[in-house]
This record gives structure tokens, C-alpha cells and sequence, in this order.
């Protein structure tokens, strides 16, 4: 299952040796001095310092509250703008402070807002700030507060829709539209912040990719009439003509555009192209307007050249202006004329500037990542021959960076550990993840979840690979890791797990075992277990928190995760069956977001260029929306597209069965059989796959747990 991926991979990645050679590729011109994302922040807070706190604070004067909400608003500002992290203490002291604001009373806008930053921070739970969310809401349409706040708190209110994948174009993004254009006519800025009111525009329209043609035309002609300098509206101009040309043409191969879309493509995008080359000869000081022309260049196929030729005039004028790396990582792809080759090469490139005090150095990851998901195999990617000692030197440098910020510290030390394992070199990997006390980063975890990785099956493997429980486990590991199963089994079966170092190096041979052994064994006949063990150290994974308490138990705790998959390596086709036992402990309804789904899976098979990572596969559904009685279903790649969809209780503990038999898919849960459904209903993007199992949703503090998971081959 495994292996072909890994040989696609290599064929596709085999040439990657003379990067140096390729054009647009030469080495980043670095300079010691410069403006920098930092200077930006500052800008930005003084920002909100000049221009939004004076009014908040006439509004609160006399107000019981006052002076909390004066502190609140101060700490929450730099949280938000300038990503100055408090201490673990002194974020408790501040998140007290808050709750007595909100107890007393507090619906000042700003003050809410930054309420809400605060309780959002540690643990990324809605719940926590609804109350101070739902207050700084109230505010979104009333004229005496600036626009320019009314609009971060709606795109605040679209990213928490959008991390849960619902539609969010009407009415928040259509919304959006009316404040934006509303801030380019209010006291929001002025001349002294007008590359706030830039790079404000520019964040908020990326967010807001669902317009209607009425506010693209709105936000135009709004750019045109403020009075702000022609920089300004020219940047604001190219921006909003490269978003409009790219919502015209859509996300779709060339082939499949339409010969009408083709056309308004290339209209905006001949529009923006004139509109950044005139904000770019204006300021040549500032990036927006050269990196924007990297997604001109991308829609015309200007090729290598001239698209190092903008971003070097973006990097010159700012070196860590991420949207410049990114954009031409992007646009150097296959899919846009590139290939992997390019992409690794630049991924060298960022790396090799060595600035650690800067996100630089850290777009090699994100460029390694972009190969990664593509090509479903994130170690054939981190490891390869061409990028190797990059990685590693990357990982090396982000570790040893002297950084003072402990929310900061920690997730440079997170991501050297795993781009060090994922590289290869599992000694640095083992150091970097002693420096983290053991515990990943939240943005970490979801980067291995992109990855299609566990955060436990990751530390099982470091722990391996590095020498740790001995040379004979070392062995295996890496072998392992080189896909060489037979060479494993035999090094298996020679160990004695009596004379293992401690519990987890024999729970990851006995999982290792179990795992290589399924295929002979589903080839036999029977029923039989999947092999669940705690390490997880076979088990993919896009994301969730998965932990097995117990052998053969199963728990997802809910984290409001959206496609929280755990898939074992046992590949099945179109003749298999699965069995088990579900018990769902829920918190109440209010706590749901939207809804829930527990699914078993089977044929698993991961979308490339996929993220969040979106996998196809027979879904047997339970689905519960807040509000409705549960109901079962089939499923394919997305869980919405149900198919015999019909109501079903829950008990304290649940059975289910799901068989894929030829063309046939039958699912009995709690013993009740739906209609047979038939796999092309499904629309599976392949006829094998894996076994996995899913949690969609599952709200924060729930727990799934599933019991007595059981394959065999259908006769």
C-alpha cells in the first residue's frame, strides 16, 4: 500500500540534484538592516493605540469597569498585533482580570474584542469567549464605533466559521464588504497609517474570498473615491483585481475553465498587473504591490524569471514579507509550470538566509510541506536526497535560536523536532523534543495532522530511531521507515520482548507485529482485531487527539476538529468487513458547534493537495446535528453527501458493521440494516484503500471510544 506511493515519489524526485543550475533560484540578497514584520506590528499597535483606543476609552470613562477594561485592552492588543505572549502566570492574572470585566457588565467593543483574544489564546476553545465574543458582535452595526474595528471583529467571526468549514459567504463576508468600504471613509486611519489601512485590506479580502460581483464593484469604486494617496489605491486596486480575476477563473485545472471565465481572468488580471506595476514605481520601498504581481505573473505563466524578479524586489523592500514567499513557492509547482525541483530549491534558498529572528528561515518547511501533501508521503519529501542537509540545518538553527517569548520558544522547538524526524536525523529530533518538555505546540500538531502523522506515533518513532531502547529496536525502525516489511518481519521475530528497555518499546513490537501480520492473516479468513496499541506508532493521522487507555480501546477526545481521521495500515479492496462497538459521552447541545459525526471507514484513501486533509472512503455515518434526532447514512469523501440516510437512536454502548461487498455497501448500526447502497453512490476515488476511523466535529471535551474493532475478508 505503502510502497507504490514511495516509488512514485522517488521517480518524481529523482532529478533534484542540480538546484543550484535552475533559473529564479539563485541565493536570497539578505541585509542586516531593514524594515521587518516587527516594524509593521509596531506600526500597527500604534495603530490601535492613536486611533482606536481614545475613543474606547471617552466611551468607558466613569464606567465601574473602567480601568479593567484599560488593561484588558492594552495586553490584548499586544497579544493580538505585536504577538507579545505573557508568561503562564501572568496570563492566568490577565484571564481574571478579564472574567471580572465581563462579570461587571463590559460591552465596549474593543475592550471585547480583546477579551476575547486573551481566552482564545491558550486553548483555541470557542466556548470560553462566546460571552465576550457575543458582546464585541453587538457592535458590528453601530456607526459611533470605527469601521476599521467593526471589521476585525466580523473577520474574527469569519475565521471561527471558517475553521469549522461552514459557509460563511452570507451574510458575514458580503458584510464584510460594507465595513471595509466604510473604513476608507471614516476616522479608521490616516496618512501617518496608511500602510496599516493596506495591509488591513489586504487581510481582510483574503479572508473574504465569496463576494458578490455588487461588493467587488463596491470596494472598487470605494478605492477610488477615498482620499488617501495614489500608493494606496493603487496597491488596494492590484489586490482586489488579482482576487476578483482569480474568483472569476476558480480554483479548477485549465482544462475544465470555461471560455467566458478565461476571459474576465484575464481582464482583472491585466488590470491588477497594470495597478501593482504603478503602486511598485510609487514605493519601491514597500513589498505589497511587488508581491502581488507574483500571482499576476502565476495567472500569465511569466515564468521562473520574471517571478523572481518581483520577488526579489518584494524581499528587498521587506526580507520577511511572508505573502512573497509563499505566493512564489505556489506558483512554482507543477500544477503552474514548475515542478517539485523548483519548489525544493527555493525551499533552500529560505532557509539559507539563516534569519531565525525572522519567519524565514521557516518557509522551508511550508515549501517541503506544499511537495508533502501533494505527493501523500511527507519523509519521502523532508528526507530526500536534494533538500536533506537543508532540513536538518534548518532544524538545528531553529532549536538553537535564543528566543526569550516561551509561546514562541516552544513552537520554534516543535517544529525542529519535526522537521529533524521527518529529515531523518532522529538525534537532533530527540533534543529538540526534550527542549519542548515533551508537549507539541498547537500549530505543530495541526502541521503533522497535515502531514498525515500522530504526535505519539512520532515521539515512538524518535524514540526508536534514536538508539534509545537499544540498537536491535533501531534497526527495525528504520528499516521500517525504508518500507522494507519483510526485512522487519524477520527482525521481529528474533527480539524477545521480555528483555525490552520498558513498556513502550514492547508495545511498539507487539503494534509493529500486528500491523505487518494483518494481510496474511485477512487473507486466511476471520474475524480479526485491528491492531490498536498505544503508540499509535503505525497509525496515520490528520489530526484530533487519539489515545488508546487500554490494547484494543480506542479514544478520540474532541477538540471541534474538523476531519479528525486515525487510519491503520491494513489495506483492504472491495471485499472486506468491519465490526466493532461506539460509546459517545457528549456535553450538552449548547456546547456543539454545528454537529458531530462518528465514522468507521473503509478503502481510506487521503486527497492530494488537500488541506485540511480530506480523505475518500466507504463512511459508515452517525450523524447528530444540535437540535435533531440522530440519524445513520452512508458516506463517501465528504460525510455532507449522505446517502439512506434514516433516524437512529444511541445507547451508552453502540454496535456497528460495514461491509463493502463488490459494488454493494450494507451498514447495520445498533442492529438496524439500512438499504443496501451501491459504492458508485459514493463517487470513492479508488477502489483500495485503508481502515480508519473518523471523528468530525466532536466538541471540545466529548470522547468517542471505540471497542472490539474487527476486519475480515468477505467469501
Amino acid at each position: 500500500m505503502r510502497q507504490p506511493v514511495l516509488a512514485a515519489l522517488s521517480c518524481c524526485l529523482c532529478v533534484l540534484t542540480a538546484y543550484a543550475e535552475l533559473p529564479g533560484t539563485g541565493p536570497i540578497e539578505v541585509s542586516d538592516s531593514g524594515f521587518l514584520e516587527k516594524d509593521h506590528e509596531a506600526l500597527r499597535l500604534r495603530w490601535a493605540q492613536q486611533m482606536l483606543l481614545p475613543d474606547a476609552e471617552k466611551r468607558w470613562k466613569g464606567k465601574p469597569w473602567a480601568d479593567q477594561a484599560r488593561v484588558v485592552t492594552d495586553a490584548g492588543l499586544k497579544l493580538w498585533l505585536t504577538r507579545q505572549t505573557p508568561n503562564e502566570d501572568a496570563m492566568k492574572r490577565m484571564t481574571q482580570t478579564v472574567e471580572a470585566l465581563l462579570k461587571a457588565g463590559c460591552e465596549e467593543p474593543l475592550a471585547c474584542l480583546m477579551a476575547h483574544k486573551i481566552l482564545f489564546w491558550p486553548k483555541k476553545d470557542w466556548r470560553v469567549h462566546e460571552r465576550s465574543f457575543s458582546h464585541a458582535l453587538k457592535g458590528v452595526d453601530d456607526t459611533q464605533y470605527p469601521a476599521a474595528l467593526r471589521a476585525w471583529i466580523i473577520d474574527e467571526r469569519i475565521d471561527l466559521l471558517k475553521s469549522h468549514e461552514r459557509n460563511v459567504s452570507e451574510p458575514f463576508q458580503n458584510e464584510q464588504a460594507q465595513m471595509m468600504a466604510a473604513a476608507m471613509k471614516d476616522a479608521s486611519y490616516n496618512q501617518e497609517f496608511e500602510s496599516v489601512l493596506v495591509r488591513d485590506f489586504i487581510d481582510w479580502l483574503s479572508n473574504s474570498n465569496e463576494l458578490e460581483l455588487r461588493n467587488l464593484e463596491l470596494l472598487k469604486k470605494s478605492i477610488e473615491e477615498c482620499a488617501y494617496s495614489e500608493w494606496v489605491k493603487e496597491t488596494m486596486l492590484a489586490d482586489l483585481e488579482t482576487r476578483w480575476a482569480w474568483n472569476i477563473r476558480g480554483g479548477k485545472v485549465a482544462v475544465m475553465v470555461k471560455e467566458d471565465a478565461w476571459k474576465g481572468f484575464e481582464g482583472h488580471l491585466q488590470a491588477a498587473e497594470k495597478h501593482a506595476q504603478k503602486a511598485w514605481e510609487l514605493r519601491p520601498d514597500r513589498p505589497e504591490a511587488a508581491a502581488k504581481m507574483l500571482s499576476v505573473v502565476m495567472g500569465t505563466s511569466g515564468g521562473p524569471v520574471k517571478l523572481r524578479e518581483w520577488f526579489d524586489r518584494a524581499v528587498k523592500a521587506q526580507l520577511d514579507y511572508v505573502p512573497a514567499y509563499s505566493t512564489l513557492a505556489y506558483a512554482c509547482t507543477a500544477r503552474w509550470g514548475g515542478s517539485d525541483q523548483y519548489v525544493l530549491t527555493l525551499a533552500r534558498r529560505f532557509a539559507e538566509t539563516k534569519r531565525y529572528d525572522t519567519e524565514v528561515p521557516r518557509q522551508l518547511f511550508y515549501a517541503c510541506k506544499r511537495i508533502a501533501v501533494e505527493q501523500a508521503n511527507a519523509r519521502g519529501v523532508f528526507s530526500h536526497p536534494s533538500i536533506k542537509d537543508a532540513v536538518v540545518e534548518f532544524a538545528r538553527g531553529t532549536l538553537e535560536h535564543a528566543e526569550t517569548d516561551p509561546a514562541h520558544a516552544l513552537r520554534e522547538r516543535s517544529l525542529a523536532a519535526i522537521t529533524a524526524w521527518l529529515a531523518g536525523d532522529d538525534a537532533l529530533a530527540a533534543r529538540a523534543l526534550k527542549a519542548t518538555g515533551g508537549k507539541l505546540d498547537h500549530e505543530s500538531i495541526v502541521e503533522l495532522g497535515s502531514l498525515l502523522r500522530h504526535p505519539d506515533g512520532m515521539k515512538i518513532s524518535v524514540a526508536a530511531g534514536s538508539g534509545e531502547w537499544g540498537e536491535e529496536l533501531k534497526a527495525v525502525e528504520l528499516a521500517y521507515r525504508q518500507y522494507n516489511m519483510k526485512k522487519v518481519q524477520e527482525m521481529l521475530a528474533k527480539i524477545q520482548t521480555q528483555s525490552l528497555k520498558n513498556d513502550a518499546a514492547r508495545t511498539y513490537v507487539q503494534e509493529l507485529t500486528a500491523t505487518l501480520d494483518m494481510p496474511a492473516k485477512l487473507a486466511k479468513g476471520g474475524w480479526h482485531p485491528l491492531p490498536v496499541h498505544a503508540g499509535l506508532a503505525t497509525c496515520l493521522s490528520t489530526g484530533g487527539e487519539w489515545s488508546v487507555s487500554v490494547p484494543g480501546e480506542i479514544t478520540l477526545t474532541g477538540g471541534d476538529v474538523y476531519q479528525a481521521d486515525l487510519t491503520f495500515l491494513v489495506p483492504v479492496g472491495d471485499q472486506v468487513e468491519m465490526r466493532g462497538e461506539v460509546s459517545m459521552a457528549m456535553p450538552p447541545e449548547k456546547d456543539w458547534f454545528y454537529n458531530w459525526v462518528v465514522s468507521p471507514m473503509l478503502r481510506w484513501q487521503p486527497e492530494r493537495a488537500s488541506f485540511p486533509p480530506v480523505a475518500s472512503g466507504v463512511r459508515g455515518v452517525l450523524y447528530h446535528k444540535a437540535g435533531e434526532k440522530p440519524k445513520m447514512a452512508l458516506a463517501g469523501k465528504f460525510y455532507t453527501k449522505r446517502v439512506g440516510e434514516q433516524e437512529t437512536p444511541i445507547k451508552p454502548v453502540n454496535t456497528f458493521h460495514l461491509t463493502v461487498n463488490g459494488p454493494n455497501v450494507d451498514y447495520a448500526f445498533n442492529g438496524v440494516a439500512m438499504p443496501p447502497q451501491r459504492t458508485s453512490d459514493l463517487k470513492l476515488e479508488s477502489p483500495r484503500g485503508l481502515v480508519a476511523l473518523a471523528g468530525i466535529y466532536i466538541p471540545m471535551g466529548g470522547k468517542v471510544t471505540f471497542r472490539k474493532l474487527e476486519v475480515r475478508t468477505v467469501k
